[in-house]
């Protein structure tokens, strides 16, 4: 559990006790123990270059990427392009890391009105990227292509388009696509991975589904906080309120909205960002189509057997539903 010192990573074969360390600190998520051992191995990088090869300063690169994707929140703008660009593959095979619920908080540290600008830059660079992320061969258009993160991408547009894809569609394409059904099970989940790191940058902040904070709303009394795009109710509201040193009247809640309402009017000429704000601060968010989705997941599930990948991907977004 002691830290690792400087002498010990240029051992002859030090790299197993380093992954066996980054794997405790992985599932623990010791953050303070991941940046210890990142300052590290980039000072010795730094200092120690010259002594390392070729494949001895790639693998150090590689666990150095490792660990910043455990930091992905805390890591700058360069490091989370070098990850998507470079690095994607280690990040999308880590068990206990969720790239996309990291990515969403370190997103929430930048102003709202450079998020989508930076989101489209993370997805532009995943459409390049030439990782290769399974073994076989993509088939797209009937032209045999490297399964690289731009090609599994390119034969996942091909097949639900570019735009914004609902749940069901992704299921459909991760059970019924014959590159994936050739990809094995493993393969399967970094491909879903990416899939949903994929949807996730496609949406803009100003859309309550792509917002990256939390949002309470406050109504008749009721608090609902949104997250992803999703209602969480709180009923005990006033308990709430208290702790929070919050006595909130009606005139108060009506000025507000008043003036947020005003706000929109004069600041926004885009009816999509109208529609974003008035859903956060009006609640005029219609979730007819989340029953739709979660009827059509349902009927899906009949078609797979238990314990099938299949039916795990099925099951896994009519879970999300349901939260």
């Amino acid at each position: 559990m002691s830290s690792i010192k400087n002498k010990k990573l240029l051992k002859k074969d030090p790299f197993l006790e380093i992954f066996k360390k980054i794997d405790e600190i992985e599932f623990y998520y010791e953050t303070d123990k991941a940046l210890d051992i990142l300052n590290k191995l980039e000072n010795l990088q730094k200092n120690r270059k010259k002594d390392l090869s070729d494949e001895e300063g790639y693998i150090y690169r590689k666990i150095i990427a490792r660990l910043k994707f455990i930091l992905l929140i805390s890591v700058s703008e360069d490091d989370l392009f070098e990850l998507f660009r470079d690095f994607l593959k280690i990040g999308l095979e880590m068990n206990h890391i969720d790239i996309v619920d990291h990515l969403k908080k370190r997103i929430s540290f930048v102003f709202i009105d450079e998020r989508k600008k930076l989101k489209n830059k993370i997805k532009k660079i995943l459409e390049v990227n030439n990782e290769v992320l399974t073994k076989k061969k993509l088939v797209i258009n009937d032209n045999i292509s490297m399964p690289t993160t731009a090609n599994w991408l390119k034969d996942y547009m091909v097949y639900a388009g570019s735009r914004v894809v609902e749940s069901v569609k992704r299921v459909q394409y991760l059970t019924t696509s014959d590159n994936v059904k050739k990809a094995g099970g493993k393969e399967r989940e970094k491909i879903k991975k990416l899939i949903e790191l994929y949807e996730y940058l496609k949406l803009s902040p100003f859309d309550l589904d792509g917002n990256e904070d939390n949002l309470a709303i406050l109504k008749d009394g009721k608090i609902t906080v949104f997250s992803n795009g999703r209602p969480i109710s709180i009923n005990k509201a006033d308990k709430i309120q208290k702790s929070l040193k919050m006595e909130i009247t009606d005139k108060e809640r009506k000025e507000y909205r008043e003036e947020k309402v005003e706000k929109l009017e004069k600041d926004f000429s885009d009816d999509f960002q109208k529609k974003a704000i008035e859903e956060e601060v009006l609640g005029k968010k219609d979730f007819s189509h989340l029953e739709e989705e979660k009827n059509k997941l349902k009927k899906m599930l009949d078609q797979y057997k238990e314990n099938s990948l299949e039916r795990k991907a099925v099951e896994e977004e009519l879970d999300k539903i349901l939260k």
